[in-house]
């Protein structure tokens, strides 16, 4: 199996005559993925992604938000803004009044939704995340170490 990736400016493009799952892997940000992953890009925006009252409380900045995908789907963030962002998770049922991050919310870590402290790192513009697997059932809270009282929060519903 092989791949080849050609950089155009700040454009990655995958070339893939034989390899399977290419579509995924484009999707993924170049991360190889199991044959047949679904992938849910979300879109990372403070301007272009307006507020939104849920009984989760106000998600603004992401998009879709929140994102209801099915156990096994891979998420990916994508920073469309022209200044950095980071998705990160945020522990418990409901949003903190103020900001929970912590400086290790510049730096990618996590595979899964179910890893304690995900983030997606300090996503830079046209940047986009590690993939996280939505692995079990839930609803995922995440928010941006930047721009959390804005507010900048998201939700993931796992089915």
């Amino acid at each position: 199996m092989r791949r080849l990736l050609v950089i155009l400016g700040a454009t990655a493009v995958f070339a893939a005559g034989c390899t399977p799952n290419a579509a995924s892997v484009a999707a993924s940000g170049g991360a190889a993925l199991a044959p047949g992953a679904a992938v849910q890009r979300v879109d990372v925006n403070l301007g272009g992604n307006p507020p939104l009252i849920s009984t989760l409380g106000t998600l603004a900045g992401y998009a879709p938000n929140p994102s209801t995908v099915a156990v096994g789907t891979v998420i990916v963030f994508h920073n469309s803004e022209s200044f950095p962002h980071t998705a990160s998770a945020i522990a418990g049922a409901t949003f903190p009044a103020a900001s929970p991050f912590t400086i290790a919310a510049l730096q990618p870590s996590g595979a899964r939704l179910s890893d304690a402290g995900w983030s997606s790192g300090q996503l830079q513009p046209g940047a986009a995340s590690q993939p996280l697997t939505a692995d079990t059932p839930g609803i995922y809270l995440y928010g941006c170490f930047f721009h959390y009282g804005t507010p900048m929060r998201g939700a993931i519903v796992v089915q």
